[in-house]
């Protein structure tokens, strides 16, 4: 191997690790609020719904939610949780709107899409049917 082949891989190998980093470690959102990482965990629950791709299909990408904003503290929306005693749906209502971003990963690192999460789902439509 010749040395600019070994740097062009040293260098591959740095940016993979660097993209490892912050793939894991740096985009999901953390909150100290309730609601927040209420709302947070609703939006990775509903992203897959969003649109549905070739890798949705075939297992190989997950979903994080890397930012939440409360866009108003008027209204209610209704959301639904994992339980993580029994990991059961349980519907629940927070108050005020909000919005989200959840990114697509393959194979947890390489991020492909952003998705835009905006408020919850209406009453007359059940979320545990779905």
């Amino acid at each position: 191997m010749k040395p600019n082949e070994k740097k062009m891989l040293f260098a591959l190998m740095i940016l993979l690790i660097g993209l490892s980093a912050k793939s894991i470690w740096i985009d999901p959102f953390r909150s100290s609020s309730d609601t927040l990482r209420q709302y947070a965990e609703y939006a990775q629950l509903m992203a897959p719904f969003q649109q549905q791709t070739t890798l949705d299909r075939m297992k190989v990408l997950n979903y994080r939610t890397v930012d939440v904003q409360r866009e108003s503290d008027e209204g209610l929306t209704n959301i639904v949780v994992l339980e993580p005693e029994n990991d059961d749906v349980k519907e629940m209502e927070i108050k005020g709107e909000y919005s989200a971003r959840v990114r697509a990963y393959v194979l947890w690192v390489f991020p492909i899409r952003d998705i835009r999460v905006e408020g919850g789902f209406s009453v007359n439509e059940s979320a545990t049917n779905h």
